[in-house]
């Protein structure tokens, strides 16, 4: 079995310049989001938000406000929590400036992803911060864990080994979940910044996830994209969360793309789940439906 390996080339590694520290200042209503369906699910798909500056802070004040109303369950992070070059340790002071106090006001978990900005720091730490938080959750590089109707699997795109193919193959093929997802921070196909995965990547994600998986959700394009489906599998980015936008369009493959700050919201059901794609403003953008693989 090869390998799912997703670090695509990139020059981001210097990060954007040195931030000063941000005071949250006015906090501007957004449009009424729509309800949620009794009995649904609802999480938040967003990465490349930890820059600790203005525009983190916005994309948390929406959050805040558009959760309020959708009783948001909990958030799935695409991966880069800490730009330019991950944590120190586990006291580094951007768990707080950049994770802590930025999403103070959102009062549900985070199951966060590794991007390549942060491996260019202390990995453990961020696993180990786990233990420390109410809010952060990292129970290893990759990880897997069930929530309604749901299993997701937390992947480490990052990196290559043999450990890491033979979890994949162990929970996708064994899972008797209603909807299985994956997410990690490098896309398979992009049209808004980085390249699509290389056909050897592209070759791997299909053995591993053909007629297995619902949705895989990435970041590190700094934008918001749905793609067309891979084997039937959907492809969703969601890089909004508060680095310097990238530019986006609707060609090459991609139903829609928006140059925006903002997140992903997905509402799921047994039944189906709802994509709803939020700009900062709290418009929703874009919405489409999906039914289960099963």
């Amino acid at each position: 079995m090869l390998t799912l390996v997703l670090l695509l080339g990139c020059n981001s590694l210097l990060g954007p310049p040195s931030m000063p520290e941000v005071t949250l200042g006015e906090v501007l209503p957004i449009p009424d989001p729509p309800a949620p369906q009794p009995g649904s699910t609802v999480f938040i798909a967003m990465g490349d938000q930890g820059t600790g500056g203005e525009d983190q802070l916005m994309v948390a004040n929406l959050l805040e406000q558009w959760c309020e109303v959708r009783n948001c369950d909990f958030l799935i992070g695409l991966g880069d929590n800490f730009y330019p070059s991950g944590v120190t340790d586990i006291d580094d002071e951007k768990f707080e400036t950049h994770f802590e106090s930025v999403y103070s006001a959102v009062n549900f978990p985070f199951y966060l992803s590794l991007g390549n900005h942060d491996v260019s720091g202390d990995v453990d730490a961020q696993i180990a911060y786990t233990k420390r938080s109410q809010k952060w959750k990292m129970f290893g590089r990759y990880y897997t864990f069930e929530i309604g109707h749901a299993t997701f699997l937390a992947l480490d795109s990052n990196l290559q080994s043999k450990e890491q193919d033979a979890f994949i193959t162990d929970v996708i093929d064994n899972t008797t979940s209603k909807w299985n997802f994956a997410y990690g921070h490098h896309p398979i196909r992009t049209n808004g910044g980085h390249m699509d995965a290389t056909d050897e990547q592209i070759k791997s994600f299909k053995q591993h996830f053909c007629g297995k998986l619902d949705i895989y959700f990435a970041g590190h394009d700094h934008n918001l994209q749905l793609l067309d489906d891979e084997c039937d599998v959907g492809l969703v980015v969601s890089g909004a969360g508060g680095y310097t936008l990238y530019s986006t369009s609707t060609e090459d493959n991609t139903i829609f793309g928006a140059s925006t700050h903002g997140f992903v919201d997905i509402e799921m059901t047994s039944e189906q789940i709802v994509l709803r794609y939020v700009d900062v403003k709290g418009n929703v953008i874009h919405e489409s439906s999906r039914k289960p693989r099963l």
